[in-house]
């Protein structure tokens, strides 16, 4: 992500550097708790829920 932004080692502080590193960081929780919940619940349910938390993130 730091190298697609900027490709110098002048670390300025811009706001869409920070969106994706925090969007990303997301995203991998986001895979760990499906991966972790995938071995006890049923994928209908996990994946229910994680569209509703998506479509309510969307819309907020």
């Amino acid at each position: 992500m730091f190298v697609l932004l900027r490709p110098t080692l002048d670390f300025e502080s811009n706001l869409f550097a920070y969106l994706c590193l925090a969007a990303a960081f997301i995203m991998g929780i986001e895979i760990f708790l499906i991966k972790v919940l995938s071995e006890r619940e049923p994928f209908i349910q996990i994946l229910f829920i994680n569209n509703f938390i998506a479509k309510i993130i969307g819309i907020v």
